[in-house]
């Protein structure tokens, strides 16, 4: 039951104007917080409501990333969705499912997060759905 609610969201998010985004690599660099919470959104009204925001930050040496990147995804148990992970091979899916353990190596910082909460916040991150920023 659960995988249907999972790939429900996965089908609304791809046929969204952030699925489309980030089905191109150029397009996806720097999208994975918005996207990673446009998914969360999408998940949450099919009912998945244990699919939370990670960060993922401060990458080891050898990990391929700069210094100070960081990236964020969504992780259901113990496997992480990243919406936007065309932009680090344009060959892979835009859309990744992975074991989280194995999205986390090249990371130093992986933890769950709460969404941001701003004055200015849309009653939903569902708004993001909608309205699509470059």
């Amino acid at each position: 039951m659960r995988e249907h609610q999972v790939r429900t969201a996965l089908r609304a998010y791809r046929r969204s104007s952030w699925g489309q985004a980030t089905e191109d690599a150029d397009q996806a660099a720097g999208l994975c917080k918005r996207a990673s919470l446009v998914l969360l959104e999408l998940l949450h009204r099919e009912g998945v409501d244990e699919a939370q925001l990670w960060h993922l930050g401060y990458p080891t040496e050898d990990g391929g990333f700069g210094s100070t990147d960081e990236h964020y995804v969504v992780v259901i148990d113990n496997e992480a969705i990243d919406p936007s992970a065309r932009q680090f091979d344009q060959d892979d899916e835009p859309v990744t499912r992975r074991r989280l353990a194995e999205v986390c190596v090249p990371w130093n910082v992986a933890r769950a997060v709460r969404p941001p909460i701003h004055e200015e916040r849309p009653p939903v991150w569902g708004h993001f759905t909608k309205v699509f920023y470059l």
